[in-house]
C-alpha cells in the first residue's frame, strides 16, 4: 500500500520527472548517480582530517557557533563551533528546557567567545533565543524554510547543507574523539549522509525533510544540522583586544 498523500507531496515538491519521485515513488533509476547529498567518503575523509588538522589552518578564521535545538522527544540539542576548516562538537543534549539550553549556550559563549551563534528558530527555538536576548546576547535566528542567499536553493536549509558539503571537499576537519566516543563518530556518519535531495519544479535544489526521513525509519539530523547552521551567512572574525590593549589606552 502507497501512502498517496506523500506521494502527491513529493511530487509538489520535487517534480514529476525529478530524480527524487523517480527512485523514491515509480521505483525506477534516477538521471543523477545517486540522491544522496554528502557521500561517504566526504564524511570519512573529515573525521580523519579532525585528527590531523594543525592550528595555523583554522585559528585565523572566525568562530561560529551553530544551534539546532530538539523539536520531538528522541531528537537531541547540538551546539557545533566552526572554526575555518575545523569543526568541534561542544554540547549535545535531549530532553531539556529551552531554559537549560539557553544556559548551556550562554556558558559556552564566555568560554569560546565565538564572532556569531546561530540558531534554529523552528519549534523550541524562539524560547532559547529569547532566553539568550534577556540575558543580553546577540543570537541570530535562522529558519530553514526562509529564502537562500543563493537562488539555485529552494530553502536556507539546503543552502548551509550544500556549503557543508563543500566545506567537506574543500578538506573540512569533522571533530575528533577518543576511541571511547566512537558514538560521536557513528552518529555524525549517519547524520551528513542520511538526507536525500532533488530539485523541485523551478530546478531548485531541495534537501529532504526531517519529517520525511523520520518516514523513512532515520533518526533527525541534528549534529549535522548544527553543524550546517554555521554556514547561515559569512562571519567577519572581530578583533580581539588584549589586556595589555586596554591598560595602555
Amino acid at each position: 500500500m502507497t501512502n498517496k498523500e506523500q506521494i502527491q507531496k513529493w511530487i509538489a515538491e520535487y517534480g514529476e520527472g525529478s530524480d527524487f519521485v523517480k527512485v523514491r515513488v515509480r521505483g525506477i533509476f534516477p538521471s543523477a548517480s545517486s540522491l544522496q547529498l554528502i557521500p561517504s567518503h566526504l564524511v570519512e575523509n573529515g573525521l580523519k582530517r579532525g585528527e590531523e588538522i594543525l592550528l595555523e589552518e583554522y585559528s585565523f578564521a572566525a568562530r561560529i557557533f551553530g544551534v539546532d535545538i530538539a523539536r520531538y522527544g528522541d531528537d537531541s540539542s547540538s551546539i557545533v563551533m566552526r572554526q575555518g576548516l575545523k569543526a568541534e562538537l561542544l554540547w549535545r543534549g535531549h530532553g531539556l528546557c529551552t531554559m537549560t539550553v539557553a544556559s548551556v549556550v550562554a556558558e559556552l559563549e564566555d568560554k569560546y567567545r565565538p564572532d556569531a551563534v546561530f540558531i534554529d528558530s523552528g519549534s523550541m527555538g524562539p524560547g532559547v533565543i529569547d532566553r539568550l536576548r534577556q540575558l543580553g546576547r546577540t543570537p541570530v535566528e535562522v529558519n530553514f524554510q526562509h529564502k537562500p542567499i543563493d537562488p539555485r536553493f529552494a530553502n536556507k536549509r539546503a543552502e548551509m547543507w550544500w556549503l557543508t558539503k563543500e566545506w567537506l571537499e574543500a578538506g573540512g576537519a569533522l571533530p575528533s574523539f577518543d576511541t571511547s566516543r566512537n558514538e560521536i563518530r557513528d552518529i555524525l556518519r549517519g547524520d551528513l549522509t542520511s538526507p536525500e535531495y532533488g530539485f523541485t519544479p523551478a530546478n531548485k535544489i531541495l534537501l529532504e525533510s526531517k519529517e520525511d526521513m523520520k518516514k523513512r525509519g532515520l533518526p533527525s539530523p541534528d549534529t549535522a544540522d548544527g553543524l550546517a547552521l554555521t554556514f547561515a551567512a559569512p562571519v567577519v572574525k572581530q578583533q580581539e583586544v588584549s589586556t595589555e590593549m586596554i591598560c595602555d589606552i
